[in-house]
């Protein structure tokens, strides 16, 4: 099958924490004998700040402004599957409405929510929205996670069929790794400064770093620059796809912090959480085989 994807970025992790989700399903998709095409738009300095070089499992293609889109759409027209990612991040509403003039007799139309949660309270939220009125017009609903809840939701708006697409580890990218003393804390936390998370990330995180001033904690992420941080927390700067491993292992405890609506009905847990626990996996299974041990990896 011929698969043409609009994501906000492949290539790259900057101010894009989908793109391991996208890597692993489009990696092993490939390998089930699909072809894929992603089109990422140059934004955010993503570009400037590639994880991967170039990619053996799809064709990537960098589109700069509005005007090359009617081209890969025409492109997009000749699959038999075109995907249209939430929060490509330029042009969403555009593309939205224009990716369903590419279904045809052979051609089908997914929306992939990858940030249900938001996505439908915005809806509920303006009535308005002119995402609402296009949702039965897919083929498909595909969501980050989400549960029941998220299918109920999006079947009461109208969509066809709705499914879950839940996380799961790429054992090629995300493994155990020697500590770098450069990174050894007792704990870490990993994510962008966000408005719905930055809350919880000062009350799981920085006050519990006030709590217990003989720790040392690392913060990993863009946007935290202008914080104000509790001295035993050194902050680190956007962590690239392939320093996780690096910080995964040299920490003692690895915490995820959910933005406000994942944590409402995420349901599943989310990326950073299983790459930290497979660490701590086969750590245990290492050192004990089977024997059940405490994880060093947890969320809220």
């Amino acid at each position: 099958m011929k698969i043409f994807v609009f994501g906000s970025s492949l290539t790259s992790t900057y101010w894009n924490g989908a793109a391991t989700y996208y890597r692993g399903i489009y990696k092993y998709l490939h390998r089930r004998g699909h072809s894929i095409i992603f089109a990422e738009p140059d934004i955010y300095g993503r570009q400037n700040n590639r994880d991967i070089a170039e990619l053996d499992y799809a064709d990537v293609r960098v589109y700069r402004t509005p005007d090359d889109i009617p081209a890969l759409l025409n492109e997009a027209a000749h699959c038999e599957l075109v995907i249209k990612h939430s929060g490509v991040g330029a042009d969403d509403e555009v593309l939205e409405q224009a990716v369903l003039a590419c279904r045809s007799s052979r051609t089908r139309v997914i929306f992939w929510d990858v940030d249900a949660p938001a996505t439908l309270a915005r809806l509920e939220n303006v009535p308005k929205d002119p995402f609402r009125k296009l949702i039965p017009e897919y083929d498909l609903i595909f969501t980050y996670g989400g549960g029941q809840p998220i299918v109920d939701h999006y079947s009461r708006l109208g969509a066809k069929a709705c499914f879950p697409i839940y996380n799961a580890l790429d054992p090629d990218t995300h493994h155990p790794v020697p500590p770098d003393p450069e990174l050894r804390c007792d704990l870490a936390f990993v994510g962008h400064r966000l408005p719905d998370r930055e809350q919880r990330v000062q009350e799981f995180f920085l006050h519990a770093a006030l709590l217990a001033p003989e720790m040392s904690f690392i913060l990993g992420g863009e946007g935290w620059s202008g914080k104000t941080l509790p001295s035993n927390v050194r902050w680190i700067g956007h962590v690239a796809s392939g320093s996780h491993n690096r910080v995964n292992c040299s920490a003692r405890m690895v915490l995820n912090i959910n933005r406000d609506s994942m944590a409402q009905v995420g349901f599943s847990p989310p990326t950073r959480q299983i790459s930290a626990a497979d660490r701590c996996r086969r750590r245990r299974e290492d050192r004990f085989g089977n024997a059940p041990s405490r994880t060093a990896a947890t969320h809220v």
